[in-house]
C-alpha cells in the first residue's frame, strides 16, 4: 500500500474516531442520566474512541512527514527529521496540538463519571478541532479568516453529527425505554450541527468560486450544490421526524423500531459522506497559486499591498488591503503551506495538494 493511501486512511480513521469520542462526551454530559446502563456504555465509547483517536493522530504525523519527504531515509534520522517538522514547521506544529489534545482526552475519558466531566473532557476536543481548521487549503484561501472560521464551524458540525448518531447507534441495548428520549435528545443537537455544517458549506462556496455561475458550470459547483441540497433535506426529514412522527410512537415502538426510528439520519450521513469525499478530491474553480513576490505588508496582514494609480499631483494615493474576493491569496512562503506546496509540485506535480493538510495559521 503507498504511502498517500495509508496517509488518507489514518487521516478518516482519525476523523471518525474523534467525531464518535466527541458523540459519546456529549451524550454523557446532555443526554442520558448518570447512573443510567447508557451512560456506561457511553463512558467506555469515549475511552475507546480516544485511545484510537490518540493512536492515529500520532501515526499521522509520521505518515504526512513521510509522504511530504518522499525519500527513504534511515530511522533515527527519520525520527529527528520529525520532530524538527511538529517543533519548527507550522503543519507540523498543528499536527502536534491535534495529537496532544487527542491523548489528553484518552486520559481524562477514563476519569469520566459525572456530566460536568463529560463536559469539560471536550474542551481539548474542541482545541484539536480548532487546530486542524488551521490545515488545508482554508489557510491560504483569498479570505483567511473567514475561511479558517468556516472550517472550523464544518468541523465542529461534522463531528457532532456523526459523533452523536454512531454513539446512539452503539447504546441501543442500554438504552431500554428511554431510548425515544435519547433519540429526541440526540436529534435536537444533531439538526443544531446540520446546520453548523449547511453554514459553512455557504460560507466555503462564497470562498471557493469565482461567481455563481461556477454552481451549474463547473464539476465543483454541482457537487457543492448536491451535498447543500443533501443537507438541507436532511435537517428538514429530522425536524419533521422528531416533531411530528416520534411523538407519535411509544417509549416499546422506539426500541422496538430503533434502527428504523434512526433510519433518515443514517441515510443523511452516508450520502453526504460520499459527496463530500468525492468534493474533496475535486479541483475547485479558484486554483490556489504561489505568489511572486509578496510585500512586507504581506508578511505582517497575511493579504497583499495594492497601489492605486497616482493622483494628478504625482503623489502616491496610498496602500489598499486586497479584495476578499481576488482569485487567489496563497499562503505566505515563510509558513509551512509553500513548503509543502513545493513538495507536492515535486512529487505529484503542479497545481496538486498531497493528501496531508499542507498549511497553518499564517
Amino acid at each position: 500500500m503507498s504511502v498517500d493511501a495509508l496517509v488518507t486512511m489514518t487521516g478518516a480513521v482519525r476523523d471518525v474516531f474523534l467525531g464518535l469520542t466527541a458523540g459519546a462526551l456529549v451524550i454523557l454530559a446532555a443526554v442520558v442520566p448518570p447512573r443510567h446502563p447508557a451512560a456506561e456504555r457511553a463512558s467506555l465509547i469515549a475511552r475507546v474512541a480516544s485511545g484510537i483517536w490518540a493512536l492515529s493522530s500520532v501515526a499521522y504525523i509520521f505518515l504526512s512527514y513521510a509522504f511530504i519527504r518522499n525519500e527513504a531515509v534511515e530511522p533515527d534520522r527519520f525520527i529527528e527529521e520529525v520532530w524538527s517538522f511538529v517543533t519548527t514547521i507550522d503543519l507540523g506544529k498543528a499536527y502536534l496540538q491535534m495529537a496532544i489534545a487527542a491523548v489528553l482526552v484518552s486520559v481524562l475519558a477514563g476519569l469520566v463519571r459525572r456530566p460536568a466531566a463529560a463536559a469539560w473532557t471536550l474542551v481539548p476536543v474542541v482545541w484539536a478541532l480548532g487546530w486542524q481548521a488551521q490545515t488545508g487549503h482554508a489557510a491560504g484561501a483569498s479570505d483567511h479568516h473567514l475561511a479558517t472560521t468556516a472550517m472550523f464551524l464544518h468541523l465542529v458540525g461534522s463531528a457532532l453529527w456523526m459523533g452523536v448518531l454512531g454513539a446512539l447507534f452503539l447504546m441501543r441495548g442500554p438504552l431500554g425505554l428511554d431510548a425515544k428520549n435519547a433519540v429526541r435528545r440526540g436529534s435536537r443537537i444533531m439538526i443544531w450541527a446540520a446546520i453548523a455544517l449547511i453554514v459553512s458549506g455557504v460560507a466555503n462556496a462564497y470562498i471557493r468560486l469565482g461567481s455563481p455561475a461556477d454552481l451549474v458550470t463547473t464539476t465543483y459547483g454541482w457537487l457543492l450544490v448536491a451535498k447543500i441540497v443533501l443537507m438541507s433535506l436532511a435537517v428538514g426529514l429530522a425536524a419533521w421526524h422528531r416533531r411530528t412522527a416520534l411523538p407519535r410512537l411509544t417509549e416499546q415502538q422506539v426500541r422496538d423500531r430503533f434502527w428504523r426510528v434512526m433510519a433518515v439520519d443514517v441515510a443523511a450521513i452516508v450520502a453526504v459522506i460520499v459527496i463530500a469525499a468525492v468534493l474533496s478530491g475535486t479541483a475547485p474553480p479558484l486554483p490556489i497559486v504561489a505568489l511572486e513576490d509578496p510585500s512586507p505588508a504581506y508578511y505582517l496582514t497575511g493579504y497583499e499591498r495594492r497601489r492605486r494609480r497616482p493622483s494628478s499631483t504625482g503623489s502616491d494615493c496610498g496602500v489598499s488591503r486586497s479584495s476578499p474576493r481576488s482569485p487567489v491569496r496563497p499562503p505566505p512562503p515563510s509558513t509551512c503551506a509553500g513548503w509543502c506546496a513545493c513538495a507536492a509540485a515535486a512529487t505529484r506535480g503542479p497545481g496538486i495538494a498531497p493528501r496531508a493538510s499542507c498549511s497553518a495559521s499564517s
